[in-house]
């Protein structure tokens, strides 16, 4: 077991469930464990996986898939629960859609789609935030389908936001490269994507440090750090304060 593998909730039906508690900020404070969890797709989750998610007390879910892999796979078990469900789709759809991908998406530069994403989902990213930054949600899970990229951009701008250093940020990013031999065996023997899509799948099948790096970079670039992109954003000062005092214990 590796340093952070204890993060890693053991699931049947997901294979990249992972606690965001534990991690350093840079003035001293440690995240929270059991209060956010990102993950890849959960409609694949077995009797006894509700039962554990049950038992962290997980309030929410959100989905940050589009509407056609929500209309492809549905929700799945947890929509059976009383978890509140809330869809915040970072991305319109795939090629399946018969939509065109995103250049960066298509060309496999994920830090450049990252970047593109962040601009383009600026209102949908607001809200996710607010919900996490909200006790009354909390414990919250928030997941895509591999759990890497737009669950990444999630992760790294809450953890940004609470005051997690870049590098501890890029390694969490990181963690998801091992998990992705099995996501994507998953959506190969599931037919959650269809055949046109599983190519594009192969370019951009790794958690790579330079693609994250690339994103926080340009978060600094274009609003001088994470809080000035949330001010840009129009989240509040108020809102940023909360999401710390959910997620960080001093």
């Amino acid at each position: 077991m590796t340093e952070h593998e204890h993060r890693f909730v053991p699931l049947d039906g997901a294979f990249n469930f992972r606690d965001l508690g534990g991690l350093p900020t840079r003035d001293g404070g440690t995240t929270r464990a059991g209060v956010m969890f990102r993950s890849d797709a959960l409609h694949h989750l077995v009797p006894s996986d509700v039962e554990v998610l049950i038992d962290l007390g997980m309030r929410t879910v959100i989905d940050l898939r589009s509407s056609v892999e929500l209309d492809r796979t549905g929700r799945g078990p947890l929509e059976d629960t009383d978890m509140q469900w809330v869809h915040a789709p970072l991305s319109h759809g795939d090629a399946a859609s018969g939509r065109v991908l995103p250049p960066a998406l298509a060309e496999g530069d994920l830090g450049r789609h990252y970047v593109d994403s962040l601009a383009e989902r600026t209102e949908t990213l607001a809200e996710v935030i607010e919900h996490l930054a909200t006790r009354e949600n909390l414990p919250a899970v928030f997941h895509c389908t591999a759990g890497k990229d737009r669950t990444g951009m999630v992760a790294a701008l809450v953890l940004s936001l609470v005051g997690v250093a870049d590098d501890v940020i890029v390694h969490d990013y990181t963690l998801t490269d091992d998990r992705m031999v099995f996501v994507m065996e998953r959506i190969r023997a599931s037919g959650d994507f269809p055949e046109p899509v599983t190519p594009m799948l192969e370019r951009v099948g790794r958690a790579e440090a330079a693609s994250m790096e690339t994103f926080l970079a340009a978060v600094r670039a274009t609003h001088g750090d994470a809080q000035g992109w949330a001010r840009d954003a129009g989240l509040t000062d108020a809102t940023v304060a909360a999401l710390r005092g959910v997620l960080v214990s001093h």
